[in-house]
């Protein structure tokens, strides 16, 4: 049986530890907080994303992106766009092949004469992502 020293001493150590800890306890709670409150943001960041679009719209978005900004690069309209690169290079090529963009290597990709006519007049093609 522990002495009532021996019961001091150890409740003693124990009050000393948790001085020594109350500092690190007061930054995991501050640390929790601040977690969720950076997955709450996440969450609305991720509600205010566009939900997906069909590629027709994102074919109208691409034309008026390239009509203000000729020459832009793909990696460039996925960023405007908030979609990933593979979808914008995806989206792109179905608009290369429809002879609605071109794309010019270096120089980015263009509206061809097509591509205008259609941005002009609000004609797109119906999109078939399986015809690549």
């Amino acid at each position: 049986m522990a002495g009532p020293k021996k019961i001091f001493e150890e409740e003693q150590r124990l009050r000393t530890r948790l001085t020594e800890l109350a500092p690190a306890i007061a930054e995991a709670r501050r640390i929790r907080r601040r977690l969720k409150a950076l997955s709450e943001l996440a969450r609305e960041e991720r509600s205010r994303l566009p939900s997906y679009r069909p590629t027709n719209k994102r074919f109208a978005e691409i034309l008026n992106l390239l009509e203000a900004r000729p020459g832009i690069r793909r990696k460039d309209v996925a960023e405007a766009l908030g979609i990933g690169q593979a979808r914008a290079g995806q989206i792109t090529n179905l608009m290369i092949r429809d002879d609605l963009v071109s794309d010019l290597g270096r120089r980015g990709l263009r509206l061809t004469r097509l591509g205008t006519e259609a941005l002009r007049e609000g004609v797109l093609p119906t999109p078939d992502d399986d015809a690549r």
